[in-house]
């Protein structure tokens, strides 16, 4: 009996873990879609056209969203970082320097930390 509750266990735990990586790669892998959407727009223009803030939005969403979820992942304070970098596209100064200070804050080792 007690065999059987430690592989009920296992079992659970094993399949949270994979339930955790397969959300992980979903929000991967829309953050690479959102990310070639918007690719060309950065590449020929300085600022966020009208047409593109929401498209913008969502990414910086994505990106803040994947931080808050997966803190210790090693793209956390990257993706923090973009956001920062959008949020300057869009003229967003405070929300841009917020978030380069939280960047400051939870990696201060990370080569993308302002130091």
């Amino acid at each position: 009996m007690k065999l059987l509750n430690n592989l009920s266990i296992l079992f659970f735990g094993l399949l949270i873990f994979l339930v955790s990586c397969d959300k992980r790669k979903q929000t991967l892998d829309e953050i690479t879609l959102l990310q070639k959407n918007l690719d060309s727009v950065l590449s020929t223009s300085a600022q966020i056209a009208p047409e593109n803030k929401t498209q913008t939005t969502e990414l910086i969403l994505a990106y803040t969203n994947f931080a808050k979820d997966y803190p210790e992942d090693s793209l956390a304070p990257k993706f923090l970082f973009e956001a920062a970098r959008l949020r300057l596209f869009m003229q967003d100064y405070p929300s841009a320097m917020q978030l380069l200070s939280t960047v400051s804050e939870k990696y201060p080792d990370d080569m993308l930390a302002p130091s």
